[in-house]
Parts: C-alpha cells; sequence; structure tokens
C-alpha cells in the first residue's frame, strides 16, 4: 500500500485544491543577467506523457504517494518542490538524472565510477533517499542508486523534500526525492510512441500505452536507449585519456526498460501494483588529470522492482496507507590495466536483494491530526570478486580483504524506524507540528570482518506555520536525525580502491529553517533560509595510494534558496530557482597534509541556479529556452589535495511543431539542444561534464 510519507497540498474528494500558502513557490532572484529561479509551481501534475491523459483531480498531491485527504496547507517542517512534465519534457532529458537537476538545490554531478547522485542543499550524497512511486530505490548497500540508470521516460512527476523530515521517510533519509510513474487517464485509452535520434550516435524509442476502464486502469511501458559516448566539451583538455575525437573517452551506453502498472479503485480505498525493470551496460569516463585513473565498465546493471501499494478509509475519520515492494538489483563491474580496454584483469559482481514494507495510520480529532508510522527493509548484498591475473589459468578468485579467503562475501542488514506526527491548528492562522521517532540499523552479516554492533539513534523535529494574509504564509522548523554509516563505506574494498574502515561513527544532522511563500495568482514564490550543523561527517582521504572513509569532526552548511515560477497570459512562463550554500568542515584533527588546510567539502557548489522561459505559439509551434548554472566546488586531486573547479553556465534550447491533429491523434516534430554553447563543466577533478549535443525526433499520440 502507498504510504504518504509526507503532507503536503490537499484536494478534496470533488478536485478542489486547498493552498493557503505554496511550498515549492518562490522569490524571483537575480540570476546571470536577469534570472528568475524554477522550482516549478504547486498544482495540478500532468502526466508525463500527453497521450496518458489529464491529472486525475481527484488525487491529492502528496510527496510520495496519492492518496485523499482533505486537509490542506502543507507540510510545516518541510520544503518540497516539484517538477512536472511542463518543466522538462520539453528538453528532453535521458535520464532521471538530467530531469532531476531541474529541482531547486539539487547538485547531480557524475563520479568517478561513472554513478550520477543527487545531492540537496550541500547534503552528502548519501543523506538523500529516491523513491520510486512510493518505494525506495536507494540500494542500501551504499543507500545510494545511479539516476543515469532510469529512463525519465518512466516519471510522470517529480518532487523533492527538505528540511526537517518526518521519521515517515525511514531510515538515513535526512532528504528525499520521490519519483512517480505516468499518471493513467480518467478515462478511455491512449497511447504514445516516441523516436529520436541526435549526436554522438544517440538513439531513443518509446512506447506508452494507458487505459481506464470503470474502476480499472492499466499502464504498459517500454524503450530502449544507446549513445556512443557524451560529447567532449571544447574548453577541456585534459592531461591523460582524452582521444582525438569529439566524444569522451569509454562513455558509451545502452539501456533497455519497461514498466507496467495496474490501479484498482473502490468506494474506501485504492490498490495499485507497480513493476520496474531496467537494464543496460555502459562505460566509465576514466579522471584526465591523473595517470592511475580507474579503467572501468560495468557491462550489467539491471533493477527489477515490484511495488504493491494502496490506502484505505478506516472508519472514524482515520486512513490507512501504505507500501511493500521488492526491490532485486546487479552489477557487474570490470576493471583493466589501462585506457585500451581491452582485457580485463579484475571483476565484482554484485547482487543486491531488499525487501521493503512501509505503514502509515493517520488520525483526524478535530483540529489534531495524529499519523503513526512504520518502516522495515531487510537487504541482502552478495559480492564476488575475481581476478583474471592471479594464476596461470586467468581466472582465479581473490578477496580484496585476505588473500587466500573466499572470494563470495554476503553482507545482510536489517534498517527499521518508527515514528510519531502530530499537526495541531491552534488557530485558523497558526499551525504547530511535532515529531518524533526512532532510525535504527543492525549490521546482520558482515562478510569476512568481525560483527558489527546495531546502531539506534533518535528522530526528533518540530515546527509552527502563521498565515499571514490570503496566499503568504511564514513558517519556521527545527529537526534532528542521524545517518548511519552504509555496509560500503564500513567493508567494502572496491577492487582495491579503498581501504575499509569499521570503525565509521554515523552523522548526527540538526536542521534549521525559516520560510516565507506566497501564491497570487499565476506565481508562486519563495524563500528559505536553511541550515545545518553536522557532527562526524563522513569524508575521505588518501594513505598510501588508496582512499579511506573517515570521520571528520563534523560540517556545517548555511543557505538561501529562492524559487518560484509565474504565468503570463497563456502563451508565456517564466520559471527558476537559485540557491547559495556555504559548506565547510569544522576544524580539528581530521586530516593531514595540505588537506589540513583546507575547510571545504568536495563536489558542494557554493551556487546552482536555473532560469527558463517556455513559449506556446498558436498554430501548434513552441518553444523553451533554460540556462542551468553551477558555482565553484572543490573535489580531489591526483594527491588528495583538494582542487578549485569553476562554475560555468549551460544553456538548452528546444522547438517543437505539431505537424498533423485530429481525429485522436497528432504528430509533435521537436527539436532540443543541450548545452548550446558548449561550455565546460568539470563535476569532480579530471571529469568534464559533456559537451554540446543535438536530438530531433517525433512524438505520435492515438
Amino acid at each position: 500500500m502507498t504510504l504518504r510519507v509526507a503532507r503536503a497540498f490537499s484536494r478534496t474528494a470533488s478536485g478542489a485544491a486547498k493552498r493557503p500558502g505554496a511550498l515549492s513557490a518562490c522569490l524571483p532572484p537575480l540570476f546571470l543577467l536577469f534570472g528568475v529561479a524554477c522550482g516549478g509551481p504547486v498544482g495540478s501534475a500532468q502526466a508525463a506523457m500527453a497521450a496518458a491523459g489529464a491529472y486525475d483531480a481527484g488525487a491529492v498531491e502528496t510527496l510520495l504517494v496519492t492518496a485523499e485527504r482533505p486537509a490542506g496547507g502543507g507540510p510545516v517542517t518541510e520544503t518540497h518542490h516539484r517538477l512536472r512534465p511542463v518543466d522538462y519534457e520539453r528538453f528532453q532529458p535521458r535520464s532521471a538524472a538530467d530531469l532531476l537537476q531541474r529541482l531547486p538545490a539539487a547538485h547531480l554531478p557524475t563520479n568517478s565510477r561513472g554513478e550520477t547522485l543527487v545531492y540537496l542543499r550541500g547534503a552528502g550524497e548519501r543523506q538523500s533517499a529516491v523513491f520510486f512511486d512510493g518505494a525506495l530505490l536507494n540500494a542500501p548497500w551504499d543507500n545510494r542508486y545511479d539516476l543515469a540508470l532510469l529512463p525519465a521516460a518512466v516519471i510522470g512527476r517529480a518532487a523533492a523534500a527538505s528540511g526537517a523530515l518526518s521519521p515517515q521517510y525511514g531510515v538515513n533519509a535526512l532528504g528525499a526525492v520521490a519519483l512517480s510513474p505516468p499518471a493513467l487517464p480518467r478515462e478511455g485509452g491512449e497511447a504514445v510512441v516516441d523516436l529520436s535520434v541526435g549526436g554522438a550516435g544517440e538513439r531513443r524509442g518509446q512506447a506508452f500505452v494507458a487505459a481506464r476502464a470503470g474502476r480499472l486502469g492499466l499502464l504498459a511501458a517500454g524503450g530502449a536507449f544507446r549513445r556512443d559516448g557524451d560529447a567532449l566539451p571544447a574548453g577541456a583538455s585534459l592531461l591523460f585519456h582524452q582521444q582525438a575525437e569529439d566524444i569522451r573517452l569509454n562513455t558509451d551506453q545502452t539501456r533497455q526498460n519497461a514498466l507496467l502498472r495496474g490501479e484498482a479503485t473502490f468506494d474506501n480505498a485504492r490498490l495499485a501494483a507497480t513493476f520496474l525493470y531496467t537494464d543496460g551496460e555502459k562505460g566509465v569516463a576514466p579522471e584526465g588529470d591523473r595517470a592511475d585513473a580507474r579503467f572501468w565498465r560495468y557491462p550489467q546493471a539491471r533493477t527489477i522492482m515490484g511495488v504493491v501499494s494502496g490506502d484505505a478509509a478506516i472508519g472514524g475519520g482515520s486512513e490507512l496507507t501504505g507500501a511493500v515492494w521488492a526491490q532485486a538489483f546487479s552489477q557487474t563491474i570490470d576493471s583493466y590495466p589501462n585506457a585500451t580496454y581491452a582485457v580485463a584483469d579484475a571483476r565484482q559482481e554484485d547482487d543486491d536483494l531488499t525487501i521493503g514494507a512501509r505503514g502509515i495510520v493517520n488520525i483526524g480529532l478535530g483540529a489534531l491530526d495524529l499519523s503513526l508510522s512504520a518502516n522495515i527493509l531487510v537487504s541482502d548484498h552478495d559480492q564476488t570478486d575475481t581476478d583474471f591475473s592471479a594464476d596461470d589459468a586467468g581466472a582465479a578468485e581473490f578477496d580484496a580483504l585476505a588473500a587466500g579467503d573466499q572470494a563470495r562475501r554476503t553482507y545482510r542488514q536489517l534498517a527499521a524506524s518508527i515514528g510519531a506526527d502530530a499537526e495541531y491548528a491552534l488557530t485558523d492562522r497558526l499551525t504547530v507540528d511535532v515529531g518524533a521517532g526512532v532510525d535504527r540499523v543492525d549490521y546482520v552479516e558482515t562478510g569476512a570482518f568481525p560483527p558489527a554492533s546495531a546502531i539506534a539513534k533518535p528522530v526528533l523535529r518540530a515546527g509552527a506555520a502563521y498565515r499571514i494574509g490570503e496566499g503568504v504564509r511564514v513558517r519556521a522548523a527545527l529537526g534532528r536525525k542521524s545517518r548511519m554509516p552504509t555496509m560500503r563505506e564500513l567493508f567494502g574494498a572496491a577492487l582495491n580502491r579503498f581501504l575499509v574502515n569499521p570503525d565509521l561513527r554515523p552523522e548526527t544532522v540538526t536542521t534549521a529553517e525559516l520560510a516565507l511563500e506566497t501564491t497570487a495568482g499565476a506565481a508562486d514564490l519563495s524563500l528559505v533560509v536553511f541550515g545545518q550543523d553536522v557532527d562526524n561527517t563522513i569524508d575521505q582521504r588518501q594513505t598510501d595510494g588508496l582512499r579511506q572513509r573517515i570521520n571528520l569532526a563534523g560540517s556545517t552548511v548555511a543557505g538561501v534558496e529562492v524559487a518560484g515560477a509565474a504565468a503570463f497570459g497563456e502563451r508565456w512562463r517564466l520559471a527558476g530557482n537559485f540557491t547559495a550554500a556555504r559548506v565547510r568542515r569544522k576544524t580539528g584533527a581530521d586530516l593531514t597534509g595540505a588537506e589540513e588546510a583546507s575547510d571545504r567539502l568536495a563536489e558542494r557548489p557554493g551556487l546552482l541556479g536555473r532560469a527558463a522561459l517556455d513559449y506556446d505559439a498558436p498554430g501548434g509551434f513552441a518553444a523553451g529556452v533554460e540556462a542551468l548554472y553551477t558555482g565553484r566546488a572543490f573535489s580531489f586531486g591526483p594527491d588528495g589535495d583538494l582542487v578549485a573547479l569553476d562554475g560555468a553556465a549551460r544553456l538548452n534550447a528546444s522547438a517543437s511543431y505539431a505537424l498533423a491533429s485530429g481525429a485522436g491523434r497528432d504528430v509533435e516534430l521537436y527539436l532540443a539542444a543541450r548545452n548550446l554553447f558548449d561550455a565546460t563543466l568539470f563535476n569532480q577533478a579530471g571529469l568534464p561534464a559533456p559537451g554540446r549535443s543535438l536530438i530531433g525526433g517525433v512524438r505520435i499520440r492515438l
């Protein structure tokens, strides 16, 4: 059953929106020349494909699930931002990573393992939980998921939550990103076929069929994607591993995907089942600033997930919502001795199986809204390391910890949380919200390592919101939550690239924010001042040529976030977001050498922003332009020192034309340019982001 992990803007059964204040709104800042910020206004989210029909107005927009709840006002202690297809679809994102870079305060760099991860508000990537249809997408082994593996085509809506999060999100969720499948039509059936080609051998094909008959609905989708590699930006002059062509070395990718979703609605309940499948292979760009870069390829990376979700009224103004799911994630990493990628010298095979469940009982007692929640995750990680050069046979197995031990290791963890949240309307203007819970992680099996002690930490939060006037609200929140070390951080050697550290301690994060939110006509605006104080921040150091995860004394984050959107008539739409954050580590004898002189944390840009302008002309023509800005950041150089990465602004543009329409079908031609002026942005030292690329295609709706 799909659980409502956060209370957002709700709709009554008749579909009337109750929005005293806009959560994803914002104040337009000056960005670049005249920027406005973009997080997309709060409101009805459209289906990811137009063929799926209009948004079901009887549904309630909650962060991780759709469930009916007539109370309005939005969450008191959390900041929510939403993306609708209109915010990103015309720019033809290839993956969830491309799509989510439009969220306020979201940074999505690709690391030296080839993984594209999400950082929210300058926090660490393992502090962000990513959900798909209410189920955790992160693999608990490392509490991360490579968002480049998930096609944008299977996403209908996206949202993010930051601030003092409820215990309903579960263990290690200090920030949350929620991805939802495309919505079903309210009645009838429709279909869409989307075909495109682009530079660097990019080819993509997607097809959707969606239908609803009475109480039953069904969505089926499938597609494939291929590219020869990422375009190398003109300004990237790398010391090593840069081939003469315009394609970045070893960045090819192929991917297949399928999505099946069925829904059944009853008088007082709803039940849904979702099946997600993605599979592919890809190369990993080697760092271009060091001769000893890792030379990796993923010949296989597969996700299979099933989710059963629902909600039901249980009488007395109460309801039950929840979800159960199973995820099988597997990947193979081949390591090569050099940049020819001719013969692999080592292989790591990972198999993860996770079973999860979450449930909430929501009880309405007049002005008091009480929620009781529980989460549980059981996850197994099986890993086999093989050294192809260990003996004359060329296929001897090895273990990175101790030669001669079994090569196959099994790790298991149990993560659970319980919590209670209470929201009380003191007056028609003032609402308070408090929550408390406990997060616990048990490291049940630890491979060849000694047993590790379980960790249990409290979750606490409190906040208040005051409605100043019609559509204007101010709120304040304070929370405390911990992020436990993942089993990969404790025990993972990554094909002899890391020294293990089983003594890592959990990060404890205290979060505070003060927000002003307003909705006026066709505009949504918000301003949020936020801060974090982190004890025992987990970071890295370099020792004898290897990396090792360690606990710093701690770190701090202080920033401001503005976001918003406005419509001008029926043709123009302006949107944008801007985040400035100061991320520093606390002083302490954590690091040695040159690193000790720096108080920076790696891959945390000081500025992030987006400004976008869309135009829908009469006669079927539409166009859009957006600027994405990533500010100065720091990254670990070849010697383990922090080096500066310059900021850059990238411009994307798009145009489309409805070639034919009528008789229930239309044909649309589109063209999109990514990074139009070929700006050079480094995600990490020696790892440039893609340069300019063009894509053109046709979308047929039936």
